[in-house]
């Protein structure tokens, strides 16, 4: 574990402080969606993410071990960012995922894991980000989804 991490992320949350416009929103939203990384609460979601099919583009951020149920996502409208450990700050899978995210504007970012991790808004200027944890991730999210999808 980094020890640099809790200090880094205590110190810089201040970024996230900004007002959002939650009813602002473009005709055809990006999505950046952190997939769950347990495969019984994955397929919980697919409900939620066949919802949101038609609202715009849809990028997946998840594990390699999932990489056989993506298969079954029409390719046009789900992109897949696999990784193998999760995504921290200051990790090797964080700053690939940093590069390969990097000049994509999004809408809205949405976590999907319970806890959430923390370190995923700090890889987009996103206005929006949703998390279906408890209030104690704000400012790092500032829409909470209670109970779940």
């Amino acid at each position: 574990m980094n020890i640099f991490r809790p200090l880094y992320l205590n110190l810089s949350k201040k970024r996230f402080y900004k007002p959002f416009h939650p009813f602002k929103l473009p005709k055809k939203p990006t999505h950046l969606i952190s997939a769950p990384n347990n495969i019984q609460d994955f397929l919980k979601t697919l409900f939620f993410l066949n919802g949101l099919r038609n609202s715009g583009t849809i990028v997946i951020v998840m594990q390699k071990s999932l990489g056989s149920i993506h298969r079954f996502f029409k390719k046009n409208i789900f992109e897949a960012v696999f990784y193998d450990k999760t995504p921290l700050i200051f990790s090797k899978e964080y700053k690939i995922l940093k590069e390969r995210l990097n000049r994509r504007p999004f809408n809205f970012l949405i976590e999907l894991n319970v806890p959430a991790n923390i370190s995923l808004p700090y890889l987009t200027n996103t206005e929006k980000r949703i998390c279906l944890d408890k209030k104690s991730n704000f400012p790092y999210y500032n829409i909470f989804m209670k109970d779940g999808l």
